[in-house]
């Protein structure tokens, strides 16, 4: 290797021209690489400056430019949430059901991590027939820039606690 003298790489964020360079930083202001970008399309380049040791004097060369593409991630469920019985008596549609619990992890990451969001039913509206049956639920991720939704089933027990001599009075 050459010892007469010393090279430095900065790396850059660019246009996908390469030009309205920024320089890329860690927390504390020192050069660093790119890392984990977000969801969408990223250009960067790399700036090469060799200084000789015996008189100072620097040349630079510039990368061409390179594009990265973060496509979102989808969460895996791994563990559904529960679904509160429903009582036709008081409530006729799934909305009437809470879902509690239930885990959502992007298992991209590494350790996997578990994605922030909310369960929902994936037709609230929907009049279900008494008995015990599964219905669609969505995940909703809060951060929708970088996850797409997610869907699993959750079983319901629907009842009907009407008392229906009553209804004659």
């Amino acid at each position: 290797s050459n010892t007469a003298h010393t090279t430095e790489t900065t790396w850059y964020a660019c246009d996908e021209n390469g030009d309205n360079g920024i320089p890329i930083t860690d927390e504390n202001g020192d050069p660093t690489y790119p890392k984990t970008p977000t969801a969408g399309v990223h250009y960067y380049y790399v700036l090469v400056t060799a200084t000789r040791k015996d008189n100072g004097l620097q040349a630079s060369t510039k990368s061409n430019v390179v594009c990265v593409t973060v496509t979102k991630a989808t969460p895996k469920i791994t563990e559904p949430p529960t679904a509160a019985a429903l009582d036709l008596a008081k409530g006729n549609t799934l909305a009437a059901s809470a879902l509690t619990g239930g885990i959502a992890k992007n298992r991209n990451a590494n350790p996997s991590v578990t994605v922030a969001g909310r369960f929902v039913w994936k037709d609230a509206d929907f009049k279900p027939p008494r008995g015990g049956k599964r219905y669609a639920v969505v995940f909703q991720p809060d951060d929708t820039q970088n996850y797409e939704p997610a869907q699993t089933t959750v079983y319901v027990n629907v009842t009907c606690s009407h008392r229906f001599g009553a209804w004659n009075a």
